[in-house]
């Protein structure tokens, strides 16, 4: 009783480690200019984006498939979405509406052609991917979306942290409480067993796209209220906010023995976004970031995945000289 009390403490204090211990390397080795007030509070903000992202990748990737066209439907939702609710003269609440539908029509389409056809979601959400590039160019004679004013308040402090509070709160009943949520985490555990239970694979994956819709409509428009900008992008460009979220859900996967997978992913965007900003405070070019960011990635997944092996080997060294120590060989 006393170790799971105590485990209530430790273990959220094990999963900060991770951007405690980002943080403290770059202000030792930026000579403290690094980790300012002003510079933590704008990554928290330059996150928001990918955290719900994130959260809308999060059933699927979970269940065992990458969706590749994420990024590339978050430029197509904010393009859209900025440009139709300015001409309308509904300012940021018709910009909130429009994102969100175009978001779910979007994961719709991408829905029902994998329930339909017999093809691996991660093919054919690449088709998707160049797709949707094609359309952010081909819309609105290629110039994008630019939002200014008051149209952008929602993207700064407070306001952007209240989204993330109430998107938390949503998708934490959603993989707490969803069914859909339980059938996922079945079927990526052991898919041949989840058919055998009597789970819709299909079906589930149909439900996931669906449910990370609205969160990938929401992505949407904070990548454009915090920008201001959103330029068309091909050639598969958009993978960038792609891999954030996903890297992110990965390292919230890893760190969820510790802390719900809700919070653990926010760790994860931050600690992404906390690299970015100290590779950039080292004076390192900022197209080397990638770089950095998937040696982190690397190096944080090989340990986290053969943690228990290294804790074997040292319990293992341990009885070993305990031994010794007393028989004496």
């Amino acid at each position: 009783m006393k170790n799971s009390r105590l485990s209530i403490i430790t273990n959220p204090l094990k999963a900060f480690i991770l951007p405690v211990a980002c943080y403290l390397i770059f202000l030792i080795l930026s000579g403290g200019t690094f980790g300012t007030p002003a510079t933590l509070i704008n990554n928290a903000v330059k996150s928001v984006s990918p955290i719900l992202l994130a959260y809308g990748v999060l059933l699927l990737l979970v269940e065992g498939n990458m969706d590749m066209s994420i990024g590339a439907s978050v430029y197509l939702t904010a393009i859209i979405g900025g440009n139709l609710g300015q001409k309308l003269g509904w300012g940021i609440g018709g910009i909130i509406i429009i994102c969100i539908i175009v978001s779910i029509i979007c994961c719709l389409i991408k829905a029902a052609v994998n329930y339909l056809l017999n093809i691996s979601y991660n093919l054919l959400s690449i088709g998707f991917l160049l797709v949707f590039e094609c359309c952010t160019y081909f819309l609105f004679d290629s110039k994008g979306a630019i939002v200014m004013g008051d149209i952008t308040m929602i993207a700064r402090a407070p306001w952007c942290f209240i989204f993330v509070a109430a998107a938390l709160a949503g998708i934490y009943v959603i993989w707490k409480k969803s069914l859909v949520a339980s059938h996922i985490r079945t079927i990526g555990s052991n898919r041949i067993r989840a058919e055998l239970s009597g789970i819709d694979i299909k079906k589930a994956e149909f439900k996931a796209i669906m449910m990370g819709s609205i969160f990938m409509g929401f992505s949407a428009v904070f990548f454009l209220t915090n920008s201001g900008l959103v330029q068309p992008v091909l050639n598969m460009a958009s993978m960038s906010l792609c891999f954030d979220a996903m890297i992110a859900v990965f390292i919230g996967m890893s760190l969820q023995r510790y802390i719900s997978m809700p919070i653990a992913i926010i760790i994860g965007v931050f600690t992404i976004k906390m690299l970015g900003t100290g590779i950039l405070s080292l004076g390192i070019p900022s197209y080397m970031q990638n770089v950095f960011t998937g040696v982190f990635l690397i190096i944080f997944m090989g340990i986290s995945i053969n943690q228990n092996k290294i804790f074997e080997i040292r319990e293992n060294k341990k009885r070993a000289k305990q031994i010794k120590e007393k028989y004496g060989f």
